[in-house]
């Protein structure tokens, strides 16, 4: 090692040993405010009463104008063959899905288990058949919970709950 680079790292050291003790001597506690945290950002202070914060209540959701809104009770037109003729039970009803350890599998509380029943999506007019199995909960205001892949047959995943006919 050269002379001068011996030179430069001695002063290196001696600065850093006297710069760092007066640098924490320097900063020591200057009142630090146990309910700011970091940045600032005030803390929340716990209650002396021992009372907890009531629950959170999400708002409901704001709408910006009534203009231009369609009315989506109006019914809707769509081309549909009729009922299946001989059935003995036909429903109108709301399916969703869910994916059920049967994969011909579907819940229903309109049939009884072990039934086959026959579902019909009324938006487009495609139909599966599935065998009603018990044990998978149906969702109240739906009255068919079809395997995820079975509902993909007759309709995209994304537009669940869809209108269907249950027949049986």
């Amino acid at each position: 090692m050269l002379t001068s680079d011996r030179r430069r790292l001695l002063f290196a050291a001696a600065f850093t040993t006297l710069a760092l003790p007066a640098l924490w001597v320097a900063s020591g506690e200057r009142g630090v405010d146990p309910a700011v945290g970091a940045a600032g950002v005030p803390l929340p202070i716990a209650d002396p009463a021992g009372t907890t914060p009531a629950p959170y209540a999400p708002e409901g959701p704001v709408f910006l104008s009534d203009a231009g809104q369609q009315n989506t009770n109006a019914a809707v037109a769509a081309s549909v063959q009729g009922p299946t003729q001989g059935a003995a039970n036909d429903v109108i009803s709301v399916a969703s899905f869910k994916r059920i350890a049967d994969p011909g599998g579907c819940s229903t509380t309109l049939a009884p288990p072990g039934t086959t029943i026959t579902v019909e999506n009324l938006d487009n007019g495609r139909s599966i058949t599935c065998v009603a199995v018990y044990g998978v909960p149906v969702p109240a205001g739906v009255g068919v919970v079809l395997d995820t892949s079975l509902l993909a047959q007759i309709t995209d995943l994304a537009e669940a709950p869809i209108p269907v006919r249950v027949t049986w």
